[in-house]
């Protein structure tokens, strides 16, 4: 199912309605717009203004180091001629992020790539909505689910001609999100094909990672070896045959021959 350019444009008109009411009126705007965008609209207020011009940077040192040798960035050049297709063919601007919504890896198509560019959609951003305001990537990883920001729900005018579908990327062996990969364009080229091909795209990646090394949100390196392994230095944790049964919150160990006791 396509829509029409007259719908798009309504659709922009109600949205940027309600945006306005919000930052110039204070209004709650219940009902004019999705609760979760409400909510982030809520949280970006006292953080950003809605003039901010560009998304901060983190340090570039950092964001390369945390990139170079991960399991993302193994994953993501496995399938990167996927990626690279789908940005080319659709116009889009895709990027890959870790836990904290910091972007490690982008490709776009010509005219989005000119446009992300500018705002600093580009590896290093930070785009949590508290560093420049709401937008489908904070969502689908403060949500861990698909997300979609159309037009002027996001809360900084920058991306207001844009839409975004996310959608989280998490360890297929410990089920941990190791963060969200992003497909955008501009407003009058959305299509409600558009979240379902993050959602695709999304298990794409998890299915390139590598299976002798996953990497959770919290660095651990889960076992590759069959059969119980637990783990008592730092935070508890128990592994059975590579997958992770949770954190122990209780470990005591005796003398006798029954020597280990773990609680999850």
């Amino acid at each position: 199912m396509t829509v029409s350019h007259d719908e798009l444009q309504t659709k922009r008109l109600e949205a940027v309605r309600a945006w306005m009411s919000f930052v110039e009126q204070g209004d709650r705007v219940e009902g004019l717009v999705r609760p979760e965008i409400l909510r982030s609209w809520e949280r970006s207020a006292p953080a950003v203004g809605i003039d901010v011009r560009e998304a901060p940077l983190a340090d570039e040192s950092d964001t390369r180091s945390f990139w170079q040798g991960s399991p993302l960035q193994v994953a993501v050049e496995r399938v990167e001629q996927e990626l690279r297709r789908t940005a080319e063919d659709g116009d889009l601007v895709v990027a890959v992020t870790d836990a904290q919504t910091r972007i490690l890896w982008t490709y776009g198509g010509r005219v989005m790539r000119r446009k992300a560019e500018t705002v600093n959609f580009v590896a290093g951003g930070r785009w949590d909505d508290t560093s420049v305001g709401t937008n489908a990537l904070d969502l689908a990883t403060r949500n861990d689910a698909p997300s979609m920001v159309f037009s002027a729900e996001h809360y900084a005018e920058i991306v207001h001609n844009w839409v975004c579908w996310a959608a989280p990327v998490h360890d297929p062996v410990s089920g941990e999100q190791l963060g969200v990969i992003d497909l955008s364009t501009t407003w009058d080229r959305s299509h409600p094909i558009g979240l379902a091909t993050a959602r695709v795209m999304a298990r794409l990646i998890e299915g390139a990672l590598p299976t002798d090394r996953r990497t959770t949100l919290a660095g651990d390196v889960a076992p590759t070896e069959p059969g119980l392994t637990l783990t008592l230095l730092g935070t508890a944790q128990v592994w059975l045959d590579g997958q992770r049964l949770g954190r122990a919150s209780s470990v005591a160990v005796r003398t006798e021959a029954d020597a280990l006791t773990v609680v999850i």
